[in-house]
């Protein structure tokens, strides 16, 4: 049963897309209150800056998305809101296989004598692989379906700023401000990632969801074409052969999930 709070509505703009989705997806729960859009909005913060690890307090790896998540997830746990079981009957299953990776990494840790390192180790995973999943799964279908978008965009953003930074300013001063990772003494970009091989993983992430976004039909061919741009400069830029080889890959099987004639086309 639906609150005060709350309406159903069908998404207007899923018609093209919702003919493949199982029976009742096409309806979802809109809550219009200030505190649910506080939650929504604070999770397009986290995606759209999920890869700008630069924005981080300097004696934790605790970014500016890591904070809009737990914002988020604060006000869902205070209105009953968390997914207890993210992944359904299989949350079981991967319950168990965190607690043996957990456990495996604590046994290695006491081994080395270091239980301090086991414990910020085991808060980023589990940060990472059990609070974000509640905070995002059982969120309506219309929401989810402009976080891809929201994420190639924050990418592209971070590309265009690494890139112009290589151009406008010297390797000294970039360094002085964003570290050395930013743009590398040999010119390597990693603009807001802070590190160019995972600045080009974070790239190959976001042509796959740029091209899923494309495909169905969230963002027109020519602002994708201005997204994909400063995305694909950033990936040469970056110098990575493994993060070049990774978008080639997720490109590769965006093409041909989207239709054998669009493969061959391509």
């Amino acid at each position: 049963m639906a609150t005060h709070a709350e309406k159903w509505t069908r998404n207007p703009t899923d018609s093209a897309v919702d003919a493949d989705l199982p029976v009742g997806t096409g309806f979802v729960t809109v809550e219009n209150d200030i505190w649910s859009r506080l939650a929504r909005y604070s999770l397009y913060v986290a995606v759209f800056f999920s890869g700008w690890t630069l924005l981080r307090t300097g004696f934790a790896n605790f970014t500016l998305a890591d904070l809009a998540v737990a914002v988020a997830f604060l006000i869902l746990f205070a209105r009953g809101q968390l997914r207890s079981l993210p992944f359904g009957w299989m949350t079981p299953v991967w319950l168990v296989g965190l607690i043996l990776m957990l456990g495996g990494l604590l046994f290695s840790t006491l081994i080395n004598g270091d239980v301090t390192r086991w414990l910020i180790v085991a808060g980023q995973y589990l940060f990472a692989f059990l609070l974000l999943p509640m905070v995002l799964m059982g969120r309506d279908v219309r929401f989810t379906r402009r976080l891809p978008l929201i994420f190639a965009a924050g990418t592209a953003v971070s590309q265009t700023i690494g890139i112009a930074s290589s151009y406008i300013w010297t390797y000294a001063e970039t360094a002085s401000v964003f570290g050395d990772g930013f743009v590398t003494g040999n010119g390597r970009i990693g603009a807001m990632t802070g590190e160019p091989n995972l600045n080009a993983a974070m790239v190959a992430m976001s042509l796959a969801m740029l091209i899923y976004c494309i495909r169905t039909r969230r963002i027109p061919i020519f602002p994708a074409i201005v997204c994909a741009i400063p995305l694909v400069w950033g990936l040469l830029a970056s110098g990575s052969f493994t993060g070049f080889g990774a978008a080639v890959i997720a490109v590769s099987i965006m093409i041909a999930i989207s239709g054998i004639r669009v493969f061959f086309k391509v």
